[in-house]
């Protein structure tokens, strides 16, 4: 059985590539400015060749064998199972390969989206200024502008009051006149990537019926 030994020893030697040489995208790899992984099938080739040249070589040396008595049984069935081992070697590699190539596609993606996107620049708040009497209601506006003075479309947009129980302001930035004195009410909206914050803000008086 010297025939099936040979590729069993060239298997230790050249196989398990998909694991030493062949690495799929990292954990939270969608969160990562930059990351390395294995496109290339080159390793799980390999594998799936070596594994196939050990098959081969043991299908034929059984062929061959013409005393069964003789035959090697433990290293035949060696040769099958470093077959399988190397075949399924090949398929875990082939799978970290798609994986790194869909995941390198989605991060070019990221970053083209990103380099279109235009950085807020300012918020303001219209009216930046009211005065309320007890009761009433005003709703506030809030204008972004991008880099080079661009107008951007509605984007989220967080309302705060600075005093609660003096002015409440909703979500969409409606203000309610609750009880006399004076509260700030202030509106911040991030780009995409959070990389910048605007902030505006509108002074309220309120004032007694």
């Amino acid at each position: 059985m010297r025939a099936a030994a040979l590729p069993i020893g060239l298997a230790l030697t050249l196989g398990g590539c998909s694991i030493a040489f062949t690495h799929g995208p990292p954990p939270g790899h969608e969160k990562l400015p930059e990351f390395n992984c294995t496109t290339s099938n080159v390793g799980p080739v390999l594998d799936l060749v070596v594994g196939t040249v050990v098959l081969i070589n043991v299908v034929a040396a059984v062929t061959e064998q013409n005393d069964y008595e003789t035959l090697n049984a433990p290293a035949v069935a060696g040769g099958f199972v470093g077959a399988a081992v190397f075949g399924s070697l090949a398929v875990v590699g082939f799978d970290k390969t798609a994986k790194c190539r869909s995941a390198k596609q989605q991060l070019a993606a990221r970053k083209a989206e990103a380099q279109n996107a235009i950085v807020l620049d300012s918020l303001r708040v219209t009216p930046a200024a009211d005065s309320l009497s007890v009761g009433q209601a005003v709703a506030l506006t809030a204008i972004v502008f991008g880099t080079g003075g661009t107008v951007k479309p509605p984007s989220p947009v967080r309302w705060s009051s600075s005093r609660e129980g003096v002015a409440w302001v909703t979500s969409t930035g409606f203000v309610t006149a609750l009880a006399p004195g004076s509260a700030v009410i202030t509106a911040r909206a991030s780009n995409a990537e959070g990389t910048a914050t605007v902030v505006g803000t509108a002074t309220i008086l309120v004032t007694t019926p």
